[in-house]
C-alpha cells in the first residue's frame, strides 16, 4: 500500500527562466502568476554591501558588461540589463523580493 503524503510543490528556477530573463521580477512574477509554489533563486553581496539576486558571481553570461558582483557597488548594479534591448531587466535587490514575496505568499528556496 503506498500511502499519500501530500501534493508535489512546483519551484521556479530562478522564477520562469524559460520565457523571462532569469532572477529578474518579471520572472518571479510570471513564476507566480503561471502557478509555482515555491521560488527558488540566488542571493550575492555587492562591494558595499547590498544583497542582489543574480546566480553567478561574475555578470557575464547575463549582460553584455563584464565584472564580479562583489566587487561592484550597488550602484554600478542597477546600471546592468540582464535583459535585451527590447526588454531591459535590471537586477532585484533582496528587499525588493522579499516584500513581493510576502505580499503574494510564496514558499523560498533561497
Amino acid at each position: 500500500m503506498i500511502k499519500h503524503v501530500g501534493k508535489m510543490t512546483v519551484a521556479g528556477h530562478r522564477g520562469d527562466m524559460y520565457n523571462c530573463y532569469e532572477n529578474t521580477m518579471d520572472s518571479f512574477r510570471t513564476a507566480v502568476k503561471n502557478g509555482v509554489d515555491m521560488i527558488e533563486t540566488d542571493v550575492r553581496v555587492t562591494k558595499d554591501g547590498v544583497l542582489v539576486l543574480i546566480h553567478d558571481e561574475k555578470i557575464t553570461r547575463v549582460s553584455n558588461k563584464t565584472g564580479v558582483i562583489a566587487e561592484m557597488t550597488y550602484e554600478e548594479v542597477t546600471k546592468l540589463n540582464v535583459g535585451d534591448d527590447d526588454t531591459p531587466c535590471a537586477i532585484p535587490t533582496y528587499a525588493e523580493f522579499m516584500a513581493w514575496a510576502a505580499s503574494v505568499g510564496v514558499m523560498l528556496n533561497m
